[in-house]
């Protein structure tokens, strides 16, 4: 604002043609999970039929429809191997070769799942504590599985090119745009064109699914989903994946698609939940030192046991009685007896566990009361989140609550539900660990199937304008030349909450003045930030509930910026994304695709991240 530019602004809103149905000859959906992850496709004359590729697991000699999220690397990050290859192969280096050359990553995306999403730089650890860049193991599995499906096509015989497949990636819906961005950007490294992908919200993608299984294939009270599926109807999808639980309340409309009326909130309650009670059980039994030991020497042993839980536990209920039993690994219980000189049965014969717990012929004796109990923190986090979300005035009538998702799949989660929602109807697809994949290859047949969402946050842009001490605050003023200017005011495009159809767009005019100004200047690429609040009605850019939400980084045209600049930002709410460019008036000049989310560490100048109000 050194050169106070003249601006225009105005606000409009139109909407685009919404998106037709996959011309794509085929469509892969990716789901790259917090415990599992896998692929499901299906061509486009057969929509319907979604092919889902088994794993083979050879700590079970058997097969699965998803591979742990387990990635094993080199000392330099390269990639080794994935899922249960990785778990085979890590076992065996650790036999015959120094650990340190090789890191072994699982359940990565439990640290990303959190209030801010995943981020640029964030950091994870391995099995043995050590930094890994979380970006990377993003690129790692979706290449690998993108990798895998077209194999999986030769395997078949059969050859397409690129752009005749979509690639749809699942993402938790209560990411944020600087995850969006990034899981964008991991997919782009991975190998898949940009114009061949799409991401899509697990819980919406789930209820799509449901809505095509016949009612034989659901679980609940009369087994049918004909009163959810009437038009007009409200109804909860509760996703409960492996580490998060989120609720989102959905309706159907009038042409048969489906709306987001109130967006995805939730916790880390999802199934891994209970898995780290479950670990935490065991390092308090055996000692902090001597469970770390086992982990280190015994990895395939330590996943074995964990494997078994992970059984178990989907078959607990409220009423089951007597005991569930795991193999004991011999590594365990040797590496127990070196450390202490006494056998971990006798330890637990004379503990305080001897009640819950025992050890006998090999085998691990829990009681059920015990195992119930490493389900008691995610169920009080899900029932009481679900409570809060039904009882808003306007969810009243939401009649029915729809359960998708791995952690869906356990009894006991459902029993709670039934015992504490009696006045709802909860419906449980017998396959709810594959309603995201299977509901992301129906989605990508037919995006526009989900017409409108409730904006997450308000949106805007910086303004500055003559200052008026009747309506602005003298604080966020400054003098220009004999002229006062007040800066910072937030120009809203989106209101939080508000329902946006999929597809609109809105715009705010931009003009500036480059006459007399040096090539250098008009050369010189542009920047315009963008701001977000939870607040529905923000007055400034810097109010305590406003954030810098991302900048549009704007290049000059090939022979520089003319004397006159007449442009729009306009902000387009897509289907899943904030989608930002710049477009000049007069030479229909684009710039899109190139906005940066990511936080900035430069502190804010408002006055260079303002454009002028028209007055």
């Amino acid at each position: 604002m050194a050169d106070i530019s003249k601006a225009e602004k105005g606000l409009s809103q139109m909407s685009i043609d919404q998106p037709t149905a996959s011309q794509n000859l085929i469509v892969v959906a990716i789901d790259v999970g917090t415990t599992y992850s896998g692929y499901a496709f299906s061509f486009r004359n057969k929509p319907s039929e979604v092919t889902v590729v088994n794993w083979e697991n050879h700590a079970n000699n058997g097969f699965s429809y998803k591979a742990p999220s387990v990635l094993l690397l080199n000392q330099t990050y390269q990639f080794v191997a994935f899922g249960y290859e990785a778990e085979k192969q890590y076992s065996d280096i650790i036999t015959r070769e120094p650990t340190d050359q090789y890191l072994f990553v699982k359940n990565f995306k439990t640290e990303l799942v959190n209030d801010r999403g995943l981020q640029r730089h964030l950091l994870v650890k391995d099995v043995l504590h050590r930094f890994i860049p979380a970006h990377g193991l993003f690129i790692e599995t979706i290449r690998f599985l993108r990798k895998h499906f077209l194999g999986t096509l030769r395997s078949r015989g059969l050859s397409f090119q690129e752009d005749d497949i979509k690639y749809i990636v699942t993402i938790p819906a209560m990411w944020t745009d600087v995850a969006k961005q990034i899981m964008r950007e991991s997919a782009g490294v991975a190998g898949i064109k940009p114009r061949n992908l799409e991401l899509a919200f697990e819980p919406e993608v789930a209820a799509v699914h449901c809505m095509h299984i016949p009612s034989e294939n659901l679980s609940g009270r009369g087994k049918d989903l004909k009163e959810m599926s009437e038009p007009g109807r409200k109804f909860a999808v509760l996703d409960l994946g492996g580490g998060t639980a989120d609720m989102t309340i959905e309706q159907n409309t009038l042409d048969g698609k489906i709306k987001l009326v109130h967006k995805a909130t939730g916790g880390l309650w999802g199934g891994d939940k209970v898995n780290q009670e479950f670990s935490k059980f065991l390092r308090n039994v055996v000692g902090e030192n001597i469970f770390n030991k086992f982990i280190r020497e015994n990895i395939l042993d330590f996943l074995f046991i964990n494997g078994q839980f992970e059984t178990k536990k989907r078959s607990i209920r409220k009423d089951t009685e007597g005991e569930i039993v795991l193999q004991l690994p011999v590594s365990l219980c040797e590496t127990y007896v070196e450390g202490t000189g006494i056998s971990l049965a006798e330890t637990i014969r004379n503990s305080i566990h001897s009640r819950d717990i025992s050890v006998m012929r090999g085998r691990f004796n829990i009681s059920a009361e015990k195992c119930r109990s490493f389900f008691t923190g995610a169920i009080i986090g899900i029932i009481e989140h679900a409570k809060e979300m039904l009882s808003k005035p306007e969810y009243q009538d939401v009649k029915h609550i729809l359960m998708v998702g791995g952690f869906s799949e356990s009894p006991l989660v459902i029993d709670e539900m039934r015992s504490c929602f009696p006045d709802k109807r909860v419906i449980v697809p017998v396959d709810a660990g594959l309603s995201v994949l299977k509901g992301a290859v129906l989605y990508g047949h037919n995006t526009d199937i989900i017409t409108s969402r409730p904006s997450p946050l308000t949106y805007g842009l910086s303004l500055y304008d003559t200052f008026d001490g009747r309506k602005h605050d003298m604080t966020k003023s400054v003098m220009v030349g004999r002229d006062r200017f007040v800066l910072g005011l937030f120009e809203k495009v989106f209101t939080i909450n508000e329902e946006v159809k999929i597809g609109s767009k809105r715009s705010i005019g931009v003009y500036e003045n480059y006459v007399g100004d040096s090539d250098a200047l008009r050369r010189s690429t542009k920047e315009i930030e963008i701001f977000s609040s939870s607040d529905p009605n923000p007055r400034y850019v810097t109010d305590i509930n406003c954030s810098r939400h991302g900048c549009l980084v704007v290049p000059p045209p090939e022979s520089g910026w003319p004397d006159h600049v007449k442009g729009q930002v306009e902000f387009e709410f897509g289907a899943t994304e904030l989608m930002i460019r710049y477009v000049d008036k007069n030479s229909d000049y684009t710039v899109t695709g190139s906005v940066d989310f990511h936080l900035r560490e430069t502190p804010l100048d408002l006055m260079q991240s303002s454009i002028r109000k028209q007055a």
